[in-house]
């Protein structure tokens, strides 16, 4: 992982930046929004991967252990802020899982069983073998079954703007980030990242509506890209 070279901040830092999220959290205050986005801009929040013999853990910008080291890998974004109760995508033995870190220890919300998993919100994108799905850990189950051929990512993760598609059977659907989706019905999705997402159902070109029909007015459309 790429760190920083802005300071580590120290505990009084540490302290006012909260103290400025509890008050933005109250009521927002322009301000206050550019002390607190200075004060994450100015500082080195990030997490660094350490090691110990082969194995590797994770510690916070204070030092703290978040993980042990006993893993094998991390997927991490540069100068990436991870906390407790953060999801972590992590490899073991060759093979990725979600991992939860805990101040009390740590668990795994899904065993280290398969080659490829997105970064991980409450919706994750993982790969078996030949294999696509989508899991959802508030429901702890999954949305879409691991059947899918193809799960296009973005820079490894599920949604662009709010949208993400899956591809069962030769056809495609469409899930958004609140976990709605359709069924695998359509034989042409046309990404525009803004704006309503237009399907190709049989030779038609139009818009979902939220019964799951399709409509040729663009106001009708019920998934849409969000910026």
């Amino acid at each position: 992982m790429t760190t920083s070279n802005n300071p580590k901040p120290n505990k009084s830092i540490f302290e006012l930046r909260k103290s400025l999220e509890q008050k933005l959290n109250t009521e927002w205050n322009e301000e206050l929004a550019e002390q607190h986005l200075n004060i994450l801009n100015d500082y080195n929040w990030s997490t660094e991967i350490f090691k110990e013999g082969d194995k590797y853990g994770l510690k916070m910008w204070d030092d703290t252990i978040l993980l042990p080291a006993v893993f094998d890998n991390f997927m991490t974004l540069t100068s990436e802020e991870l906390n407790f109760g953060d999801k972590i995508v992590a490899n073991l033995n060759g093979k990725e899982g979600v991992v939860l870190p805990e101040e009390s220890g740590w668990k795994w919300l899904l065993e280290p069983a398969f080659d490829y998993i997105s970064y991980p919100n409450d919706l994750v994108a993982v790969q078996k073998g030949e294999l696509w799905g989508v899991y959802c850990f508030s429901q702890a189950k999954y949305l879409i079954p691991l059947a899918c051929e193809m799960i296009p990512l973005h820079n490894g993760f599920l949604f662009m703007n709010g949208i993400g598609l899956y591809k069962k059977d030769g056809r495609w659907g469409i899930i958004n980030n609140a976990g709605e989706y359709t069924e695998a019905l359509f034989n042409e999705v046309e990404e525009d990242i803004e704006g309503p997402v237009k399907v190709k159902l049989g030779e038609q070109w139009g818009f979902v509506q939220e019964d799951g029909t399709l409509s040729e007015e663009e106001d009708d459309a019920y998934f849409w890209f969000t910026m």
